[in-house]
């Protein structure tokens, strides 16, 4: 079973007391200190809801050679974290999983960006596509997620792989593929965010929003409006 959950940063923190933060310097700290504490806690109660976990603590968590956590005890399944301003994204999957999440900023210079960090075919699609910023995100969130879910994370960016979103496909290396990305935008006051999800199951996730220490289905969260559809992806050139 595949399960994705986002949570608002904002909502959570604003039923904190100021004491949560007593040890933090100065508003960035504060956020990163937040963001790693509710991480935990949705780790903690997705164990516990989805898969039956009975303890209080967290299993052991260990690092692979390029930083990316998974649970020690084999038995736990696969996830992954990530989190943009307000937003943070989980995702759960029986094998391996990468995901990601960013919020869509239109002052930014994404010339510049993308002909730093893309592939010389990943930039002139984005040139082709007059810089366009939804178009820029798709392939930024994908290069995240797929980086994540074969392991080496941002050490794998704009080195192993090409990517070009092609109508409902990926083409990767220049080769189409299959059946492996959910891919949506999340709009919450009057913000965009692009999010990417890629997991060995070929079947939409089951998606909740964390609130309240409850998951509640997503298509029954008002707050926000989400769309998301699977894509074509699974080729094996992707070292």
């Amino acid at each position: 079973m595949d399960i994705l959950i986002f949570s608002s940063l904002k909502e959570i923190s604003q039923s904190l007391s100021d004491s949560f933060f007593k040890n933090q310097i100065c508003s960035k700290s504060k956020k990163r200190f937040l963001e790693k504490e509710i991480a935990k806690e949705i780790l903690l109660r997705s164990l516990q809801v989805f898969y039956g976990y009975t303890s209080s603590i967290l299993p052991e968590i260990k690092l692979n050679k390029y930083g990316k956590p998974y649970f020690k005890d084999n038995f736990y399944p696969f996830y992954n974290i990530s989190h943009s301003e307000d937003f943070i994204i989980i995702g759960f999957s029986d094998n391996f999983i990468g995901v990601d999440i960013e919020l869509i900023k239109n002052n930014r210079n994404i010339h510049q960006i993308a002909k730093r960090f893309y592939t010389e075919e990943e930039y002139d699609f984005v040139k082709e596509q007059n810089f366009s910023y939804d178009i820029f995100y798709t392939i930024w969130v994908l290069i995240e997620s797929i980086s994540k879910y074969i392991g080496k994370g941002f050490s794998s960016f704009n080195k192993d792989f090409s990517i070009i979103p092609s109508n409902n496909s990926v083409i990767v290396n220049k080769t189409e593929c299959r059946d492996k990305i959910t891919i949506g935008s999340l709009i919450s006051n009057d913000n965009e965010y692009k999010f990417a999800y890629v997991a060995e199951n070929q079947n939409l996730p089951k998606i909740y929003f964390y609130s309240n220490s409850k998951f509640i289905p997503i298509n029954e969260w008002q707050n926000i409006s989400i769309k998301y559809s699977k894509l074509d992806f699974g080729c094996n050139n992707i070292k």
